[in-house]
């Protein structure tokens, strides 16, 4: 059995990246539950300073993820699992993936045909918290091994990568800002990147570029990596983002 912790993102704000994961999973015929149904890893409390209440939250969590009957926890945000991996004890968060890690082992299974009859240039966002705090990401891995599928390399790279906009908490106490900052990588790197689609592996990430491709207009087609997976697997094309991802305060459309 396989416990797959979403986080909150996933969850409340992008449900349809949980979807993609679960639809993946069942694909593969992999037995699995959801372990965070009202859980946080409790990340924005340590990065607005409520240690106590990290603290309270972590015990909760620790309970939940040392039970005996998950042979691997996955998770669809790096940001949790850094939070297991670093503050867990490790005979529970050895057995805790992000699932990139999880998937890998199945791309001889997923990609056995071309995702399109001509190259796809893609462009992929890594999360800080993969490639700067944990310094380990799969997702590429993945993606190179798509058949019909290119992935751009950016300048900026591994501990050089730059910021989605929302992390450190500032989505949740400047969210104009942080949107700003996706904004700003969309104009620098991505679009000059000259790429058809622009793909993440944190739900977190994927949140705040949706966002500024909906207020702002941009002709951008964003994907998580397992919505990627199932349309590799289903061979059909994209869908066009969705005009807004569940809570963000619609006043804000004209600012």
């Amino acid at each position: 059995m396989i416990g797959l912790w979403a986080g909150c993102t996933a969850r409340i704000r992008v449900p349809e990246v949980k979807k993609s994961a679960e639809d993946i999973l069942s694909y593969l015929n992999i037995s699995f539950e959801e372990v965070d149904e009202d859980l946080c890893c409790g990340a924005p409390l340590e990065v607005l300073g409520f240690i106590d209440d990290f603290k309270k939250n972590l015990n909760k969590v620790k309970r939940i993820l040392s039970s005996e009957k998950y042979e691997y926890i996955i998770t669809l945000c790096p940001e949790c699992l850094y939070v297991f991996k670093r503050y867990l004890p490790h005979i529970i968060s050895e057995k805790i993936l992000h699932i990139s890690d999880y998937l890998a082992k199945y791309t001889d299974i997923l990609f056995n045909k071309a995702f399109a009859k001509s190259s796809v240039l893609v462009y992929y966002h890594e999360p800080c918290a993969l490639v700067r705090k944990l310094q380990y990401d799969s997702t590429k891995k993945i993606l190179e091994k798509i058949p019909g599928l290119k992935v751009v390399n950016s300048l900026l790279s591994g501990k050089y990568s730059t910021c989605c906009g929302a992390g450190g908490g500032v989505f949740i106490y400047a969210p104009d800002i942080a949107i700003e900052a996706a904004s700003e990588k969309i104009e620098t790197e991505i679009i000059p990147s000259s790429t058809d689609y622009l793909i993440v592996s944190c739900p977190v990430c994927y949140m705040i570029f949706k966002y500024a491709i909906t207020l702002k207009g941009y002709n951008i087609k964003l994907v998580y990596l397992t919505q990627l997976m199932q349309k590799v697997v289903r061979g059909v094309g994209f869908e066009p983002t969705p005009a807004y991802a569940t809570g963000y305060p619609r006043e804000r459309e004209g600012s």
